[in-house]
């Protein structure tokens, strides 16, 4: 198999995974440049960089590097902080688990609601083999009899 130069990082990737790898390539100064605004923006109230959750939904949305990539790049969620000049929050100043998974709890209320106002709303005779579901992606999912 025959392999290509990364133009941003000089890397030899395989010419299946070229296109890929250069579209998420941390050496690209444009993605560099992305990510930096984005954590120059998002800086908490109290000084410190986001959170990996923080940083997780923007990523999606917005098109940027992983979590899981940065922290390989870097070592870390500190490291990826200090890489971007920000301070990473002490451990002893994270958000109680308590409170994230009080926060997720009531997230999936609000979908289950949802979808079961979706599978009222859609289901003309049709009927369904449990409650929905809520997929890993986030949409709602139904098994029919």
């Amino acid at each position: 198999m025959s392999k290509t130069k990364c133009r941003f990082c000089g890397k030899q990737i395989s010419d299946l995974g070229i296109v890929q790898h250069e579209r998420y390539c941390l050496s690209d100064p444009d993605r560099y440049e992305t990510t930096k605004q984005w954590f120059d923006d998002n800086v908490a109230d109290d000084g410190y960089a986001p959170t990996t959750g923080e940083y997780r939904d923007a990523a999606k949305k917005l098109g940027l590097p992983s979590v899981e990539q940065l922290t390989r790049q870097h070592g870390s969620w500190r490291g990826a902080c200090d890489f971007y000049s920000h301070k990473a929050r002490p451990g002893d100043l994270k958000r109680p688990v308590a409170s994230r998974i009080d926060e997720a709890i009531a997230e999936v209320e609000v979908m289950l609601v949802e979808a079961r106002r979706v599978s009222d709303d859609y289901n003309r005779g049709i009927e369904l083999l449990g409650a929905p579901r809520i997929g890993s992606d986030g949409r709602v999912y139904c098994m029919l009899k």
